[in-house]
Formats: structure tokens, C-alpha cells, sequence
């Protein structure tokens, strides 16, 4: 089922956004006593064991599920109480991990630019790795015009040199959703979020 595949936030036992996981998962984590849900009825935020989240009534903005004794509400954030640590990770390689690296700022410019785009500072044409110190975030215009070439040959100058990037808290990893409003009282708001 698709609803079994929904994120679903995952938090701390110090109420801390560390991963995300499906649906699926938080269910069976809830209902083996490794988690706990969190409600928010009315503003307030609730952890619930699963004795107490089944009884819940399904709201009409819920997502739910039927199970063989009626429907339940699925979570859109669990608490598993057995991570203590806020882990830390490394973006992606990706254009999206460029952007997490560089702020969304060009590397030529030094412009704010969340529309741009993964450039390869040596081409790859040219024999240029598809390396973390090989990328820089860069406007789309600017990677237009540079091309197929080196900074130099385009007339650019780089204004720092790419290198690999540091672990960040998870938090600054997991970005809001418009369909997860739950989500926002747990998520650090910057320049990558997505609302």
C-alpha cells in the first residue's frame, strides 16, 4: 500500500528530529514498544504508547489504515526513546547535497541561488571526477556560459576550492513538507527548506 510508504519524522528521546522512516515501520516500532507517537490534538503534543494511539479517533485530515478490529490514525512523528545522540551525516553526493554543501550559493558568483545547479569545476569532458572536490553550486546562467571549459578558459574565478563536506546534524538534513505541518515544530527552518 502506498500510505505504509509515507515519511514519517523520527525524533530523539530529547525530541530531536534525527531521521525519517515509512509509515510501515513507525506502526511496527510503535506497536513493539520501541517508539511512541506523537499527537497533536488541539496544539499540544503528545507521545502515546500504541495501547493509547489505537484508541485515537481518526480525524478527516488524517492519514489512517485499516487493521482486522477497525481503522487506526498513522503517526506523522515517533519518538524512539533508545537514541539518545543527535547522529550526524553527510549529504548526499547529488545536486541536492551540492546546494546542502554551498548553501545554494554559487561558488563564481557568491550569490544566493536556490535555482542553481551542480557544476563540474574541470569538465567531465576534460577528465573531471564526478568528486565532492570537483563540484560547486553555481547560477544557471553562469554554468551556461562556462560550459564545457575550465573557470579559466570561461574568464570565472572560483571563489572557494570544493572540498568534501562535514557531517551536519540530521536535522539540517530532513526538510518540511507541505503535507506534514506536524513536522514543523521539530525541524530547523533555513535557506533549503522546502515549504
Amino acid at each position: 500500500m502506498k500510505k505504509l510508504q509515507e515519511k514519517v519524522l523520527v525524533l530523539n528521546k530529547a525530541w530531536q528530529a534525527i531521521d525519517t522512516t515509512t509509515a510501515m515501520q513507525a506502526l511496527c516500532d510503535c506497536f513493539r514498544g520501541s517508539a511512541t507517537a506523537i499527537a497533536d490534538d488541539g496544539g499540544s503534543l503528545l507521545a502515546m504508547p500504541w495501547s493509547e494511539w489505537a484508541k485515537l479517533p481518526v480525524r478527516e485530515e488524517d492519514q489512517s489504515i485499516k487493521v482486522p478490529n477497525g481503522i487506526i490514525r498513522m503517526p506523522d512523528v515517533i519518538v524512539k526513546a533508545s537514541y539518545t545522540q543527535m547522529p550526524k551525516r553527510r549529504p548526499k553526493f547529488n545536486r541536492k547535497g551540492v546546494g546542502v554543501r554551498d548553501r545554494q550559493v554559487c561558488g563564481y558568483t557568491g550569490q544566493y541561488r536556490p535555482d542553481g545547479n551542480m557544476d563540474h569545476v574541470i569538465p567531465r569532458s576534460k577528465g573531471g571526477p564526478n568528486t565532492w572536490t570537483n563540484v560547486v553550486w553555481s547560477a544557471p546562467e553562469v554554468n551556461s556560459r562556462k560550459a564545457d571549459r575550465t573557470p579559466r578558459e570561461a574568464g570565472l574565478k572560483l571563489l572557494r576550492k570544493p572540498s568534501e563536506p562535514l557531517a551536519l546534524p540530521a536535522c539540517v538534513t530532513i526538510h518540511r513538507r507541505q503535507d506534514k505541518p506536524a513536522w514543523d515544530n521539530f525541524l530547523v527552518a533555513g535557506p533549503n527548506t522546502k515549504v
